[in-house]
């Protein structure tokens, strides 16, 4: 968690809170395509996902475009998730105004996609 700059801020017996220090060059997000053949990104058809952002540049994509929290933030979540414990953290450039995401466990293995807001919603995809 230190090496991604996740830090706790507080714990104790009901809640953890996590605070991340976060920068540009952190792979935070990620584009995304929602199409009929399911979510397309640049890891699972780099082709198709190629074809997709020249198509978006000319206004002409048949599909909808979405940003994704990268796969390292993926892995935090669910390790997250996983624990006991419910686990809440702050994302942020700096240290002012850190909105705060609160994430139940089991969550993940109940929904086929859940969102994660840090100001606007981005979707995390299992």
């Amino acid at each position: 968690m230190k090496q991604r700059r996740f830090y706790v801020e507080k714990a104790d017996t009901a809640y953890t809170f996590f605070r991340k220090v976060w920068n540009r060059d952190d792979d935070f997000l990620s584009k995304a395509y929602i199409s009929l053949e399911g979510w397309i990104t640049e890891k699972s058809n780099p082709k198709l996902f190629k074809q997709y952002l020249k198509l978006e540049l000319r206004n002409k994509c048949p599909c909808e475009s979405v940003f994704c929290l990268s796969e390292d933030m993926r892995d935090v979540i669910v390790s997250m998730s996983e624990n006991l414990r419910y686990v809440e953290f702050a994302c942020s450039e700096d240290f002012g105004d850190l909105p705060e995401v609160g994430i139940g466990r089991g969550v993940l293995s109940d929904a086929p996609f859940f969102c994660v807001g840090f100001g606007q919603k981005y979707i995390l995809n299992k």
